[in-house]
């Protein structure tokens, strides 16, 4: 059996004009780092996850394309995952 799928985040800004905060964090933030965050939304083509450890004010966010969320073919995002989950997640991009 494979080991379990760790999926992998694209950590993005949702707010144009960013704080300094959040600037800060997101560039503290690594590709291939592990991190952890609740998922907040589920779309069709991904999931969205607010990263833990940023103290505000507003979200960091991170994109998790449908393909990262399993190993097994799903139809839509919310086939394995739901809103309210924590999930552990592999850092693959900043935006």
């Amino acid at each position: 059996m494979p080991p379990p799928l760790t999926p992998r985040v694209m950590a993005v800004t949702t707010e144009p004009q960013s704080s300094e905060a959040l600037k800060h964090f997101l560039n503290t933030l690594r590709a291939g780092e592990v991190r952890t965050g609740c998922v907040i939304r589920v779309e069709d083509r991904e999931a969205l996850v607010e990263l833990d450890g940023f103290p505000g004010p507003g979200k960091a966010l991170g994109r998790i394309p449908r393909g990262d969320l399993t190993r097994k073919a799903i139809g839509h995002p919310s086939e394995a995952v739901s809103v309210g989950q924590q999930l552990t997640f592999e850092v693959i991009a900043v935006d």
